[in-house]
């Protein structure tokens, strides 16, 4: 069997046909500021319609040659003339295309393996995508019937000539531009039967009126409308009517009525759901509150060893004669009343880095417009050198803790750098943020690997190059049916949502957060196991509807959750059962930390640091 030709039972003739259409002329039909002259009676299919039809189907259930030879001579009557050039399937509408590909498995296969595979094992070969991810795609794709013409007339198995004509010209009336096309199309390659198509449609150009002047943008100066005039339907199907009865003949607007589904295969795993179960009666923290004169708002922690904590602040305070806010690291050591400022700056220290030579955080200085990069050890916070390049990869990127190394991550996760020997390294390009469209976010460290999450699902990124060197899919983390994106071939119910989640290396699991809306909607995150990628728990917060901040425990034993709803639940991974409720903080958390012998959860927001016994 040709690629061309469906198989012989792929469909028959259609029996959907759209008999609720009618000709009208009212005003209503066209769009204001139309021309009287091209105010002609127009075809609108639906009872409640009002807008002119922008196009319209017949279908003849007879062999494209018999139907030329009937319409050819009535559309003389219109003055129209038909080309009959041999298109090949990239010359076709898309709508038809589609079609075409929904009716015939077999040329969906091929139009994968030519024209979207490639880009995928392009992809595998730049270190981007993983084998299986590979596949998983292309399985995906070839359910879907999504077509690029310009990368089909490239193909050899695509460049046939099928039969088909057409007519097209192009006026002005009035000054409006306006192109009218008339198509004779061979459904043979769809339905594997004789069976032809008729296109017919008026796109006009309407003037608008001219812009305000002063408005700023350039306003568009026209808009379109297609159309049907209604003289060339009936004098269409007055011709056709002549030759073949009317179950022979179908009408629609739209080629969608007739294409047919179909079904993407499920290729993702499946959720393995955990609830709260009972964990007895809830555990209440220790507050301390660090009152100040100025306003202020606790934003990043790093407990320390010795029963110190490192805090990012952002605080109120007057610079050069001016209230405004400011960022500070405080030292608050055991029992004390009062904090020490180590650090003053316009901005930063949010989020702090602990690595076995001290702790990491980012900020920028007052006077200066880039980034620097700090580190606390020993007692003192010194700035570190860095080259104005290594600064300006600082800004929206994330310092992560590997072993005895820090590694930068940039913004988008497009590159990274070590911090090794008192340098930042050369950049490492990171192909799975540079060769494929979407969106990267980090996960953490996970011993010799970036572990990072993203529309496809998880990934472990090789610190020396940022090669994929494992990726796993994961349950879906949106609702719906399995789907198939054009032509990346993910499933958008993969797509990242907002939430947090993490990675324990001692552990061996990672968490991504989910966000399912509908009549079963649930918040949570999916657990996977970071050496085989089986799906250990989907864990369900109940009432929640986004995951806020995720925190593993030091000995990789249990995962602490904190929602929008702000509840604190402590469980264990990778079981998914929960080990512990933790009273509600008594304000909006912005960051969440164990201890360093996991024996207590810290929390810090406002002006307040909770600590959470576990013992």
């Amino acid at each position: 069997m040709s690629l061309f030709m469906a198989p012989a039972d792929a469909a028959d003739f259609p029996g959907k046909s759209r008999t609720d259409w009618r000709v009208s002329k009212d005003a209503q039909a066209f769009l204001p500021r139309t021309p009287a002259a091209l105010r002609v009676p127009v075809v609108v299919f639906g009872e409640d319609r009002r807008f002119a039809s922008e196009r319209a189907v017949v279908l003849v259930d007879a062999g494209y040659q018999q139907v030329r030879e009937v319409i050819e001579p009535a559309w003389a009557g219109l003055d129209w003339t038909l080309d009959t050039a041999a298109p090949t399937l990239a010359d076709w509408p898309d709508a038809w295309r589609r079609w075409w590909l929904a009716a015939n498995p077999e040329a969906r296969r091929v139009w994968v393996e030519q024209g979207l595979a490639p880009a995928l094992r392009q992809a595998v070969d730049q270190g981007a995508l993983t084998e299986p991810e590979s596949a998983a795609r292309q399985r995906r794709l070839v359910a879907n019937v999504d077509s690029d013409p310009e990368r089909m007339r490239g193909l050899p198995g695509f460049t046939a000539p099928l039969a088909g004509a057409r007519f097209v010209h192009d006026q002005r009336v009035d000054n409006v531009p306006v192109t009218d096309s008339a198509r004779l199309l061979d459904l043979s390659p769809i339905l594997g039967r004789p069976a032809t198509a008729i296109v017919l449609q008026r796109c006009q150009s309407i003037p608008l009126p001219a812009p305000v002047e002063g408005n700023w943008g350039a306003a568009p100066q026209s808009k379109p409308q297609c159309l049907v005039p209604a003289r060339w339907l009936t004098t269409t199907l007055e011709a056709l009517a002549s030759h073949w009865p009317e179950p022979a003949l179908r009408l629609s607007d739209e080629v969608s009525l007739w294409t047919p589904s179909v079904p993407v295969p499920e290729t993702l795993p499946a959720p393995r759901w955990r609830s709260a179960n009972g964990a007895g009666a809830p555990v209440k923290p220790a507050v301390q509150d660090l009152r100040s004169d100025d306003a202020l708002q606790l934003k990043a922690m790093a407990p320390g060893g010795d029963g110190t904590f490192l805090l990012g602040v952002d605080r109120q305070a007057r610079v050069e004669g001016e209230q405004r806010w400011i960022a500070e690291l405080w030292r608050l050591d055991p029992g004390a009343q009062q904090v020490q400022v180590l650090w003053r700056a316009a901005e930063g220290a949010d989020r702090l880095t602990d690595a076995a030579s001290g702790v990491y955080f980012s900020g920028r200085i007052f006077g200066e417009t880039l980034p620097a990069l700090f580190r606390y050890h020993h007692g003192q916070v010194t700035p570190l050198p860095l080259s104005e390049d290594s600064r300006r990869a600082l800004q929206g990127g994330a310092w992560v803790a590997a072993g005895e190394r820090v590694w930068l991550v940039e913004r988008g996760v497009d590159g990274i750098r070590a911090w090794r020997d008192e340098t930042l390294s050369s950049r490492r390009t990171v192909p799975r943020g540079t060769a494929l469209p979407g969106r990267l976010r980090v996960l953490g460290g996970g011993g010799d690997a970036l572990w990072v999450e993203d529309d496809h699902g998880v990934a472990a990124l090789a610190w020396k190059d940022g090669v994929t060197r494992r990726a796993f899919p994961v349950p879906p983390r949106l609702a719906g049916a399995p789907a198939v994106t054009y032509p990346d071939g993910l499933d958008p119910r993969t797509a990242l949502v907002e939430g947090a989640g993490t990675v324990s290396e001692a552990g061996g699991w990672l968490a991504t957060a989910f966000a399912l809306e509908g009549p079963d909607a649930r918040a949570g995150v999916h657990v996977l196991d970071t050496d085989k990628g089986t799906v250990l728990a989907s864990i369900v917060l109940p009432g929640a509807t986004r995951v806020r901040l995720a925190a593993a425990s030091p000995d990789g034993c249990c995962l602490a959750l904190y929602d929008d709803g702000g509840a604190l639940t402590l469980w264990r991974a990778r079981a998914g059962t929960m080990a512990k409720l933790l009273a509600p903080p008594a304000t909006a958390l912005a960051d969440l930390s164990f201890s360093a012998d996991g024996a207590t959860l810290h929390g810090v927001g406002g002006r307040l640091l909770m600590s959470w016994p576990l013992d």
